[in-house]
């Protein structure tokens, strides 16, 4: 069959890895998914569940055509015209009688790319929408840190590589975040040390100096421990603390 020029893309999963991959199609079938190393930090390719892309996109429980929910519960197909019309006659009776903010429009992260902002473009041609600060996905977990921490910001993923300490809070890298491995295999031929906290021996603890495996539900007494030694010892950087951190007099008190 005829292969065609191999097209650059990148996993559309709810995953920050974003693996950016090369594909390999031939007779419009996607035959193999390949690395791209052009991206640092996903430049082995992607899991496993990236790479049955093969399987998936051919599937023949992929779902293609738009289906109606029926009054038994199940459902029927219907045309993408049928579909889109009924959508848009909702959504028109509903800015027309109400006013635009009477729909709310939520979404979580999925995927990070470009296409992620489409939607709110579309709302804002509509007239408008009621939306939400952030959401439960991610995002959450974002506001936690800025309030306690201030800015996310972080390193470039490979720079973990140049670490001199690694230490993984209850964290199995190994198994759930595969991109990160490489780095941390780096620091560690480079001399550098790994400590993992977790209540489980993982494939990851196996690669560790040092094994700290408090009960479950106990880790936050572990947490205050260490910040105990570190006030005690004088190994916290007093000048840094005064100048950024809000309430640490109260918290070593």
């Amino acid at each position: 069959g005829r292969l065609v020029p191999l097209p650059i893309t990148d996993c559309p999963r709810n995953c920050y890895s974003t693996c950016t991959m090369t594909v390999e199609v031939q007779d419009g079938r996607l035959r193999r998914v390949l690395p791209h190393a052009g991206n640092r930090a996903t430049a082995g390719g992607p899991c496993l569940k990236g790479l049955a892309y093969v399987e998936r996109v051919a599937s023949p429980q992929r779902i293609l055509y738009p289906l109606r929910r029926q009054a038994d519960g199940s459902f029927r197909r219907t045309s993408w015209d049928e579909a889109l019309d009924e959508i848009a006659s909702r959504l028109q009776r509903i800015r027309d009688e109400h006013g635009p903010q009477a729909v709310l429009y939520y979404s979580a992260s999925g995927t990070k790319g470009l296409l992620n902002r489409v939607g709110t473009a579309f709302w804002r041609l509509y007239g408008g929408y009621t939306g939400t600060y952030g959401d439960l996905c991610w995002p959450a977990g974002l506001e936690a840190t800025r309030l306690t921490l201030g800015a996310n910001t972080h390193n470039a993923p490979w720079d973990l590589a140049n670490a001199r300490l690694i230490v993984l809070w209850g964290k199995n890298a190994a198994e759930t975040n595969i991109h990160q491995m490489p780095f941390v295999e780096a620091s560690l031929e480079a001399g550098g040390r790994l400590v993992v906290v977790d209540p489980r021996r993982t494939e990851t603890a196996e690669r560790a100096e040092l094994l700290v495996q408090p009960r479950p539900g106990t880790d936050g007494a572990l947490a205050l421990a260490i910040a105990h030694v570190l006030f005690r010892d004088g190994l916290v950087d007093r000048s840094f603390v005064d100048a950024h951190v809000v309430g640490h007099e109260e918290y070593r008190g």
